[in-house]
């Protein structure tokens, strides 16, 4: 894109309807930014193109503004679980001269605190639409999420959502431990080509769900689980039948205790119904409970039986915590 004479800079808070709020005070925007790329210069420096959707209004800019830059605070995490932000000096930044695709939505609105979960999930839909009409160079790249106050005016960083690494189990580094991972690998090596690429497979989906959250992590959990035990998608019962095996119990067993099936059955009520479930943390980290039992039992190692100690030693329980349509 040509560079243009007189580059946009503006508030980005000029860039939200005046009916989405009542009054200014207590109100504020969700800005999400987004790098776009190979885009003609067609006037986007004198004047932003605006695009309104449901609660959204998507602008093609060309300008330089501030935001503050998230990625700039360091945080880590003390032994008795304390937070420590640093760097915090470092995060006002300001946008260099470019092609920006700003996603704003009304976040608190007179006075009433915003959702940020159904905020995140509407600025997703839209840039998904986006993409997927025009291509990845129209957002190509995520800069920034940041909330804007109306009045006064004040700005405040989004970061993405994150684990409390406190509230997790402490990782076992001894070598016993670490040989057995590297002998789950060989074993994986040496199965079939078409169980060995499948496995590999789910291993990634595992992986991707355990840096997600919610809803998308949950459907990649099952998608690795699918992709590891169940050739039929369709049939649950490779699932079963792996837990059986692992706790030494009966199928009905397994039904009556893990419901497996009423997991399957909340996968398809999102995937096919549109159901739009908030997935609580303790249902996702069942899910990978049961994804370890599960790869476990099928490379023949002694199954840790995670899904059991979840039920049992932390008392969580499963009806409670599917979601109901």
């Amino acid at each position: 894109m040509a560079q243009p004479e007189k580059p946009l800079r503006f508030p980005i808070t000029r860039l939200a309807p005046s009916k989405w709020f009542k009054q200014a005070k207590g109100s504020s925007i969700w800005v999400a930014g987004y790098q776009m790329y190979k885009v003609p210069d067609s006037g986007l420096s004198l004047r932003p193109q605006l695009l309104d959707f449901e609660l959204i209004r998507a602008a093609f800019v060309y300008g330089s503004f501030p935001y503050l830059d998230s990625s700039r605070v360091q945080c880590r995490y003390t032994d008795d679980g304390k937070i420590v932000l640093q760097n915090l000096s470092g995060i006002e930044s300001q946008m260099p001269e470019a092609a920006y695709l700003l996603v704003l939505a009304p976040f608190d609105v007179d006075g009433r605190q915003g959702d940020e979960h159904a905020v995140r999930q509407r600025i997703a839909e839209v840039v998904g639409l986006l993409v997927a009409f025009e291509g990845k160079n129209i957002a190509f790249q995520h800069l920034f999420d940041n909330v804007q106050e109306m009045r006064p005016p004040g700005q405040s960083v989004i970061s993405a959502v994150m684990d409390l690494p406190f509230t997790l189990p402490a990782p076992d580094l001894s070598t016993n431990r670490l040989q057995s991972i590297v002998r789950a690998d060989v074993r994986i090596a040496a199965q079939p080509e078409s169980v060995n690429n499948r496995i590999r497979l789910s291993l990634r989906w595992f992986e991707a769900a355990a840096h997600d959250a919610d809803v998308d992590a949950f459907l990649k959990y099952w998608i690795a689980l699918e992709t590891l035990a169940m050739p039929d998608t369709t049939d649950i019962q490779p699932v079963n039948h792996s837990l059986a095996s692992a706790y030494g119990c009966s199928m009905q067993e397994v039904g009556e205790t893990y419901h497996i099936g009423r997991i399957f059955n909340l996968r398809s009520r999102i995937v096919h119904d549109g159901f739009n479930a908030r997935i609580p943390s303790q249902l996702l980290e069942y899910v990978a409970a049961v994804y370890a039992d599960v790869l476990s039992e099928i490379l023949g190692n002694p199954c840790e039986k995670r899904a059991h100690k979840l039920i049992t030693e932390q008392s969580v329980d499963l009806l409670s915590i599917i979601p109901a349509a």
